[in-house]
């Protein structure tokens, strides 16, 4: 009974490391509005997997470090993170075909955070009270492109939709 014991010990000793090594891989998922996929970051592209028995699929193929992946809310279009240029700006590519389309273009980070039901992209930036202690603003911006708007007068992250609107977490 000893052995068994020390034997099963030993097995998960040397087997939870690579198995927690795999989930680190994979960062930042998000479930389609369908539920039929999952798009996620991988060794900095974004890559999509149909779901229960993929296989996965890279959307994106560049040197620059992508994440976030967002599904619009129709699920035809995925938005994400891209420091292409430097800064990290929000990038909208259709689904099946096409290429990213930079929408945001300010030197400060966005972090994209959700989709509007109207086709909006939410996301939080330092643009203008880039204070040590201050935490990000919330802005929107058509996934079209166009002038990014601030669109709460409280500071906060990881903002994302709800029935009462839009909430943003105080860190």
């Amino acid at each position: 009974m000893r052995t068994l014991l020390l034997g099963s010990f030993l097995l998960c000793t040397f087997l939870l490391p690579a198995q927690e090594a795999d989930y680190q891989i994979i960062r930042t998922p998000a479930l389609s509005p369908d539920a039929q996929h999952v798009a996620f970051s991988y060794q900095g592209d974004i890559w999509l997997y149909p779901l229960p028995d993929g296989p996965a699929r890279r959307l994106t193929i560049h040197q620059a470090y992508e994440s976030h992946p967002r599904f619009s809310p129709a699920g035809d279009s995925i938005a994400f993170v891209s420091n292409r240029y430097g800064q990290k700006d929000l990038f909208v590519m259709p689904l099946h075909q096409g290429s990213p389309q930079r929408i945001t273009f300010h030197p400060a980070d966005d972090q994209l955070t959700d989709w509007t039901a109207q086709g909006q992209l939410l996301f939080t930036t330092e643009r203008i009270h880039n204070q040590v202690e201050w935490d990000p603003e919330v802005y929107a911006v058509p996934a079209q492109g166009g002038t990014p708007q601030r669109i709460l007068a409280a500071f906060g992250q990881m903002c994302f939709l709800a029935n009462q609107g839009i909430i943003a977490v105080p860190i």
